[in-house]
């Protein structure tokens, strides 16, 4: 069995589409992820997947790329602290809705519901916004709705904010009640699964990297049907939307674009 009949078997036993990935980059992750369980092919790798359902849901898991800290790319927080959240404040009344979509840990999420803390006056009004946050992986959900974060994610963070936004539990700290509040965590496939409505701020990042330019674009129609007029759409500092006019994108800062028409 090579790696595309591998492919076809697996989408056909579990549902996930390993076409819609860049083949070179998951194939060599695949490959390592069998060798250190010391099995010397795909075909008997797949007669294991067959057989259990927790392997099944292990390699699931594992497929999914987690690796994200609090207020990664500092510069693109700035503007979405300095630019984005303040612009959409002030020109929408109504609760506002911010949808993460593959949060992994929630470090991205918890970090955007700080700054909404801070910019509607420490949380007196709870009510001005909803962060959607969503991750295909179920492992990685449960550690997000947690909200305990090894030390070290935590680079970004002052230790004013440390203090203010987080508790010591053990040798982890634990992100306050108000601001984990207005965070709603869901499992999602972005490939497959419905689409939020209603967006005031989408942000998806370091997640289109692994994607083929087609499934990419795929991605971006079903966002930019998600996205309301004037709402933002953010991606990794190393994405980049091509012809983003033509998703009636304008580029606002690195990283960033506004959805004007």
């Amino acid at each position: 069995m090579d790696y595309d009949f591998f492919k076809r078997k697996f989408a056909w036993l579990t549902g996930f589409d390993l076409d819609s990935y860049k083949d070179k980059q998951m194939e060599r992750r695949i490959q390592q992820f069998i060798r250190r369980m010391e099995i010397d092919s795909y075909d008997s790798y797949y007669k294991l997947l067959e057989s259990s359902d927790q392997e099944k849901i292990r390699f699931l898991n594992f497929l999914t790329i987690n690796q994200t800290s609090f207020f990664r790319d500092l510069l693109v927080f700035k503007n979405i602290k300095n630019n984005v959240l303040p612009e959409i404040l002030d020109r929408k009344k109504a609760r506002i809705k911010i949808w993460s979509a593959g949060c992994s840990n929630g470090a991205e999420t918890y970090s955007l519901s700080i700054l909404m803390f801070e910019l509607i006056g420490n949380g007196t009004q709870p009510y001005r916004y909803c962060i959607v946050a969503t991750d295909i992986d179920s492992q990685v959900l449960k550690q997000a709705e947690l909200g305990l974060f090894p030390v070290n994610l935590l680079d970004n963070v002052s230790k004013k904010s440390r203090e203010k936004y987080f508790f010591p539990v053990g040798d982890k700290l634990q992100i306050k009640p108000e601001i984990k509040k207005r965070v709603i965590f869901r499992q999602h496939d972005l490939l497959k699964d419905e689409y939020e409505d209603n967006c005031d701020l989408i942000l998806c990042r370091n997640v289109f990297i692994y994607f083929k330019p087609e499934t990419q674009q795929k991605l971006l129609a079903k966002f930019m049907e998600a996205l309301n007029p004037r709402g933002y759409f953010i991606t990794g500092s190393s994405e980049y939307v091509s012809s983003y006019h033509q998703w009636g994108l304008e580029k606002k800062h690195m990283a960033i674009y506004q959805k004007v028409k």
